[in-house]
């Protein structure tokens, strides 16, 4: 029998600000979230989940959900993924209740927090593992299923993630999936619950919020990272997306 295998991605442990008010998130891995204080608000297309500090969050894969927050609260997370297996779970965000392991493994993973670019040492990464793993397996049985998203769609989700920094026709999209755009939309909006420009918004501004954060890059750069051809448009649409202007987002940011 194969092995269970998990891969950190990144991680992060920080005030999670203004700028989750009213923004969409949608990973390609799985995400883990644990809040030190309660004001965390997650809002899928079935649900509304109010975060706290009892339990750790396991979102899946390519599930949209709207991020709120009140209070300023400060939140360890994880990106990671895993065999395949657990991907086939359905679409919603699980609440782990925090047991007397889980515990003793977020006091461990908290000891071993470093600066960034390391985030964790070793020992902490281990841990990290250890804690997606103990959180996993506690996904109850009957919400794994062996349906799997459509190949068509699945395909077209790689294609975005893969070039969020060109100038991308949904139109082209629909012609390798041999379908007319207003089916291949369809399509896409029912498996994903966005449709597929709004998706790639979203993949643009998420990755947007990560330069801003990372970085001095200039606002014409970024722009043109993420598949804009002028800065105006770009910070038209991260306003309209995440509330504030990009410049403003990276003050805060490094205020905090």
């Amino acid at each position: 029998m194969a092995q269970p295998n998990i891969q950190i991605n990144f991680g992060k442990f920080e005030h999670i600000s203004e700028s989750w008010n009213n923004k969409t998130y949608s990973h390609p891995s799985w995400s883990l979230i644990y809040e030190l204080s309660p004001g965390g608000i997650c809002k899928t297309r079935h649900e509304t989940v109010i975060l706290d500090s009892k339990h750790i969050y396991l979102i899946p894969p390519e599930l949209p959900f709207t991020g709120y927050q009140k209070d300023n609260p400060k939140q360890f997370y994880l990106f990671f993924e895993t065999d395949s297996f657990y991907e086939q779970v359905q679409p919603k965000v699980y609440g782990i209740r925090i047991d007397k392991l889980l515990s003793e493994l977020l006091d461990r993973i908290f000891k071993e927090i470093q600066p960034e670019p390391h985030f964790l040492s070793k020992p902490g990464m281990l841990n990290a593992i250890a804690l997606a793993s103990s959180a996993l397996a506690q996904i109850p049985q009957e919400y794994i299923t062996k349906e799997r998203i459509d190949p068509r769609v699945e395909e077209a989700l790689r294609f975005l993630r893969s070039n969020t920094n060109v100038d991308i026709k949904v139109q082209e999209i629909a012609d390798e999936c041999g379908m007319s755009l207003s089916a291949f939309t369809r399509l896409f909006k029912s498996e994903t619950g966005q449709s597929p420009y709004q998706y790639l918004t979203d993949l643009r501004m998420n990755w947007a919020c990560e330069i801003l954060l990372s970085g001095n890059s200039p606002m014409e750069k970024i722009a043109e990272m993420i598949g804009y051809h002028d800065r105006f448009h770009f910070s038209k649409t991260f306003k309209r997306k995440i509330g504030i202007t990009p410049a403003e987002y990276r003050r805060r940011g490094q205020k905090l």
